[in-house]
């Protein structure tokens, strides 16, 4: 496979290029292209056609240098999340959570999640939210916990909801 150019005529003269992939095969001895993709337009595309034509190839380049965005983030849930690994607490969860894998996993993943936020940020468990909105804290699987906020009219609404469904004990 490989990458084409090709030019098209556009509306009031304007000329563009397009990139393509294109691949060879054989048909009856013959070497035949045919088109597997259309790209789109070379000139939205220009910062990529290196990258795409490494890929193509096979010649990969240079990785990148990794770069350490906020590592303060990482520190203490990295040696919580090895502690915990360490004791064994992970298994021991699991097994008493019992059920199918998924719910023991799911479950030992979110006491983690709240031992650590007792250790990195103790006080009350209502500034959980807060804290996983500041923090880099993953599962298992390495998918981040994200707070779940409500909006203040959705809790207004279902405030207002309960005084209306509230009946009176006397008549």
């Amino acid at each position: 496979m490989f990458l084409r150019i090709v030019k098209a005529a556009g509306g009031k003269g304007v000329q563009h290029e397009y990139v393509r992939l294109v691949e060879s095969y054989r048909d009856q001895g013959k070497v035949r292209q045919r088109l597997v993709a259309s790209l789109g337009r070379k000139d939205l595309l220009l910062d990529h056609l290196d990258a795409l034509n490494r890929l193509l190839t096979g010649k990969s380049a240079e990785p990148p240098d990794p770069e350490a965005v906020q590592a303060w983030d990482w520190g203490l849930l990295l040696v919580a999340r090895r502690l915990w690994d360490e004791l064994g607490l992970e298994q021991i969860l699991d097994q008493l959570a019992g059920g199918r894998r998924q719910q023991a996993e799911a479950f030992s993943d979110r006491v983690f999640a709240l031992v650590a936020n007792r250790l990195e940020a103790p006080g009350s468990e209502h500034g959980l939210a807060g804290w996983l909105d500041s923090s880099l804290v993953c599962d298992r699987r390495g998918r981040r916990y994200r707070a779940q906020w409500r909006d203040d009219h959705e809790r207004a609404f279902r405030n207002l909801k309960d005084v209306i469904d509230m009946r009176p004990i006397f008549h």
